[in-house]
């Protein structure tokens, strides 16, 4: 019986890597024994998170798809997401049928880049604080527990906000604790894709991206 493909993309706002190689992540450091990665790709030339996103889910630069900068910060964004979509609405496209889900905490995401979900799950940030990461992760290993996801974004802010009120450095300690805090989240992920009842008839492919760091 051929496996059905489905894609889990987890991403963490405002990491550095080497900030993730010093801290303890044994989830995460799971993914890179299993698979494939690196510690020096960019995101763009931004350390913005706007267009760090919108280059990840497009898959082309800031000058196509006209994203320089966050809303509200008193630029006038002309962003070109109907030429330049998110994989979110081509693989739509391609497949209707397909379900898609996207859980964030900075609902930029979901209003502007990604479109076409059949679930848009939001927990404020500004509301919630570092709750808010857990009420994602919640949410994301009930959806696989009881749904059945095939493209799923699962997006962590905490990691962002440690660095903006802390400093982004592998030396701050605030900063590798909310890394590490984290990466629990990200294993109660995976944890409830593994115990999916199909699981030993799907093949998972599981990505975890940084917008900037």
């Amino acid at each position: 019986q051929n496996s059905v493909k489905k894609v889990l993309l987890i991403g963490i706002d405002g990491l550095r890597s080497d900030a993730l190689l010093k801290a303890k992540t044994p989830h995460i450091g799971s993914l890179v024994d299993e698979g494939a990665y690196s510690f020096e790709a960019l995101a763009g030339k931004h350390t913005v998170s706007y267009p760090g996103w919108s280059n990840i889910f497009t898959g082309v630069w800031e000058n196509k798809h006209g994203v320089f900068a966050n809303p509200g910060e008193g630029i006038q964004i002309y962003a070109n997401f109907q030429k330049y979509p998110s994989f979110f609405t081509r693989a739509k496209e391609y497949l209707p049928e397909l379900n898609t889900v996207s859980l964030v905490g900075w609902n930029t995401v979901n209003d502007f880049i990604v479109k076409s979900l059949n679930q848009n799950i939001y927990h404020s940030y500004q509301e919630k604080k570092e709750k808010a990461d857990l009420c994602i992760a919640d949410d994301a290993a009930a959806i696989l527990a009881k749904g059945d996801p095939d493209l799923m974004f699962v997006y962590f802010l905490n990691v962002d906000h440690a660095g903006h009120n802390y400093g982004f450095s592998a030396d701050v300690p605030e900063y590798l604790e909310a890394i590490q805090q984290t990466d629990t989240y990200i294993g109660q992920v995976i944890d409830a894709v593994r115990h999916r009842p199909r699981y030993n008839r799907e093949n998972w492919l599981t990505m975890l991206i940084s917008d900037h760091g």
